[in-house]
């Protein structure tokens, strides 16, 4: 169908294609005709491009989410490999006939079968729908415990685990070589074998997370005394306090795991002298760390996500922590707001009486009035929550079928750390909770 300027077609996973030359299509998970999206094309540096030769052909495009262009996507065109910039642009002189995969931390790769056919096309990734499971340092370390995890992703619908480097302790949870750690005897005295879960996990098929404290950190603050912000945090304003745990943040990354996930990455409820008075200038510090963590990490293949309260999804203030949705999310791949109903114990917000005992009011309303929020491009995927507490199998299931509902992957937290809790509500494999 004819949609402004040009000609375009979407098609399902890899495809052949045998129109003419000067047609563009969209390569992408779905079948259905796609906008017209207008980004411009990016001309290339001479050193980046390709010569044509015989059997090659050019081609140039767009790498996409839905339609919002994707920086750090890497295409894989015969022996060469080129990453996007902001614009999630392309362009090669010579591209042999053959497969091209297209990467990028946080989504699905795409793998299209080029015959040369077409010069121009935008190729869209989809986002990776994660049900993970958090994994304690304590739990961690025990191989039978560990097992457990597997056993329960493998019974049921979750398909990633996630575990502690760093905590809000301070103590790195497994041998980390970042030098600063080992200086300041910041590893606890019963790491986890790092390198053994990861092959685990690699060896299942899942995905890995791992989360990393930023922010408070008693032991930085005693080791770095000039990042002082106050009490057991770090100063997000002063540059010099990201280092310690980015160093911690490359390094997981290095070692292999997927996603890196940033947690009291926030300026504390008291306010300290060094807290900005403006919601504007905590919210740019703290999205000023996020950005950077992204420059570093997304050229090494991970994802980045970090966590929030889930209060600022409910209103259009940072809650004077620095976390406004729209910044926020804004600097991440994925967005992940805590919204735990027991978090929410006796608040009038909701205007239900007891609010905790209500898990699937509470979630709906939190990530319906984040989801119009949440920056273009960027994943809703909420933290739930598990827990002895409530141990009733509806109170989890609840919450689950909410975010699956809506499209949404998911992190499950659950205050006891024990698998059998983290299973109850769990779906089996093989679904989505429908039915």
């Amino acid at each position: 169908m004819a949609l402004g300027r040009r000609t375009v077609l979407a098609l399902g996973g890899a495809a052949s294609l045998a129109l003419g030359a000067g047609v563009m299509f969209v390569v992408g998970p779905t079948m259905g005709a796609a906008p017209d999206t207008g980004h411009p094309r990016k001309d290339l540096p001479a050193e980046l491009r390709i010569e044509r030769s015989e059997r090659a052909f050019p081609l140039s495009g767009t790498v996409m989410a839905g339609d919002f262009p994707l920086d750090f996507a890497t295409m894989t065109v015969g022996t060469e490999s080129f990453t996007t910039d902001e614009t999630g642009a392309f362009s090669f002189d010579n591209v042999p006939l053959g497969t091209i995969t297209v990467s990028r931390p946080g989504f699905d790769d795409l793998e299209y079968e080029f015959d040369g056919a077409v010069s121009e096309m935008d190729l869209i990734l989809t986002p990776k729908i994660v049900r993970a499971v958090h994994i304690s340092s304590s739990w961690a370390t025990s191989d039978a415990k560990f097992q457990e995890f597997i056993d329960l992703a493998d019974a049921t619908t979750v398909n990633a685990l996630l575990l502690d480097a760093m905590g809000d302790d301070g103590f790195i949870d497994y041998a980390t070589e970042v030098q600063a750690a080992v200086d300041h005897h910041m590893i606890t005295e019963t790491p986890y074998d790092v390198k053994k879960r990861l092959q685990q996990m690699d060896e299942a098929g899942l995905y890995s997370i791992v989360r990393v404290s930023v922010f408070a950190n008693p032991l930085a603050v005693q080791a770095f005394p000039q990042y002082k912000l106050g009490g057991g945090f770090l100063d997000p304003g002063n540059p010099g306090s990201w280092e310690y745990p980015l160093d911690l943040a490359v390094e997981a990354c290095t070692l292999g795991f997927d996603e890196i996930n940033f947690d009291y990455i926030r300026y504390p409820s008291y306010t300290y002298s060094k807290t900005p008075k403006t919601m504007e200038g905590r919210v740019a510090n703290i999205s000023a760390f996020l950005e950077e963590a992204g420059q570093r990490l997304h050229p090494l293949g991970c994802a980045v996500s970090a966590n929030s309260f889930g209060g600022p999804t409910m209103e259009d203030r940072d809650y004077g922590i620095g976390q406004h949705v729209e910044e926020f999310s804004a600097a991440i791949d994925v967005y992940s707001p805590m919204t735990y109903p027991e978090l929410w114990a006796d608040s009038p917000i909701f205007g239900i009486s007891k609010p905790q005992y209500h898990p699937k009011e509470v979630v709906a309303a939190q990530l319906d009035a984040a989801l119009p929020r949440v920056a273009d491009g960027t994943v809703l995927r909420p933290w739930l929550q598990s827990s002895f507490y409530y141990p009733q199998t509806d109170w989890v299931m609840e919450q689950i079928q909410v975010a699956e509902d809506r499209g949404l992957g998911w992190i499950m937290w659950n205050s006891y750390d024990d698998p059998e809790a983290s299973a109850i509500g769990m779906f089996p494999a093989g679904t989505t909770g429908e039915g």
